[in-house]
């Protein structure tokens, strides 16, 4: 019981140093692409509401193309709480923690890593997307035929984010307002800069096929920065993995060499606590060092 009590705890600071973490990216361009017809500069007159975990987790879920409101994860989280309360009455402890922990921890990581492939794959066909808008509007075209052109030509999700802009332009809305509006549903932030083209267009006039050409150039330029950068990182990011990794594998030598060494801590209160500190002090220390060589380049 003891020990549930621990995992439990340790496992809910994760989760919400986690979620913190996570609230504090992405929002330098987030302003800009909203709003209505004032014009670029507008600036909010009141502060955001402050966003809960739960409002983050949808956006992450729309943003991973699954639309998945926050009942789903109630849904899950309550059925393994249920499922892990009934496994601790027929004294499966060790099943009860992982079901617990599977609960809290899986809708997250879930729909986390299917939001970051998502955005993965828009962002490496935005270039491609951007130079046949490029290619349309000098040979005379629209913009709305530029965006007709991607949605046919270009693959999912790229397409498919490009069709909803078309049926919305057919519908008279105005293409930055639609495309702000793909700019929320992808959370990609190289796309704010084709949504600022379009509204600066819209508003005061310009050369719209220069302007995405040069964007498209510029994104290809950062994402070739960024995979160098990522390239001199890879050894930091190791070691962080290698260092939060090894007291997992000592413990598990020796308790292979000599079993019963460890038993004071998993039978006694204090080596509870001891467990539950080691846990955590070892997950703040990989974050810290995942931090240090999370190099950003926007």
């Amino acid at each position: 019981m003891l020990n549930l009590i621990a995992v439990l705890m340790f496992t809910c600071v994760c989760l919400a140093l986690v979620a913190y973490y996570q609230g504090r990216r992405g929002r330098s361009l987030r302003d800009i692409v909203r709003g209505g017809d004032s014009g670029v500069d507008q600036m909010p007159t009141q502060p955001a509401e402050r966003e809960t975990y739960f409002d983050r987790w949808e956006r992450a879920a729309m943003q991973a193309g699954l639309n998945w409101k926050r009942s789903v994860y109630y849904f899950v989280a309550g059925t393994g709480g249920a499922l892990a309360v009934a496994l601790l009455l027929t004294h499966h402890i060790n099943g009860a923690i992982l079901t617990a922990a599977a609960a809290l921890a899986g809708p997250h990581i879930y729909v986390k890593r299917l939001q970051a492939k998502r955005a993965a794959q828009f962002a490496a066909q935005l270039p491609q997307a951007l130079f046949l808008a490029a290619s349309v509007l000098r040979a005379g075209g629209t913009l709305l035929q530029a965006v007709d052109s991607i949605a046919v030509e270009m693959p999912n999700p790229m397409g498919e984010e490009f069709r909803r802009i078309q049926q919305q332009m057919r519908l008279q809305v105005p293409a930055h307002e639609a495309m702000a509006e793909t700019h929320a549903r992808v959370g990609v932030a190289e796309f704010a800069a084709v949504v600022v083209a379009a509204r600066i267009t819209a508003e005061v006039g310009g050369n719209l096929a220069h302007i995405y050409d040069q964007v498209a150039r510029s994104i290809v330029e950062a994402q070739n920065a960024r995979r160098t950068v990522q390239s001199f990182t890879t050894e930091g990011r190791m070691s962080a993995n290698i260092i939060a990794a090894l007291p997992f594998v000592v413990v598990g030598l020796l308790h292979f060499l000599s079993p019963g060494y460890y038993d004071p801590l998993f039978a006694t209160w204090p080596g509870r606590l001891v467990l539950a500190g080691c846990f955590g002090t070892i997950a703040f220390g990989w974050v810290v060092i995942r931090r240090m060589v999370d190099i950003r380049i926007y």
